[in-house]
């Protein structure tokens, strides 16, 4: 699991009715970062299954979050 969807998991599965005050929002940048892990995993499953093209699309999405996400790494 990403760091991103780690932090983001724990985040909100620690947040009970009324705790939202006591929960860290993650950022924009972290956000972005659980989306570019989440698409990723949605890369290999369309890899998996040979779809070539899905998977290449899915790639270029993830490229795109990583670099709105202020990161740039390799995979």
């Amino acid at each position: 699991m990403g760091d991103a969807k780690a932090q983001c998991v724990t985040e909100l599965s620690a947040a009970g009715p009324g705790d939202a005050a006591e929960v860290p929002i993650p950022s924009r940048a972290d956000r972005i970062d659980y989306m570019a892990d989440l698409i990723d995993e949605l890369r290999h499953m369309a890899e998996h299954e040979g779809l070539v093209t899905l998977a290449s699309v899915l790639a270029l999405a993830r490229t795109e979050a990583e670099q709105q996400a202020g990161r740039d790494r390799p995979r």
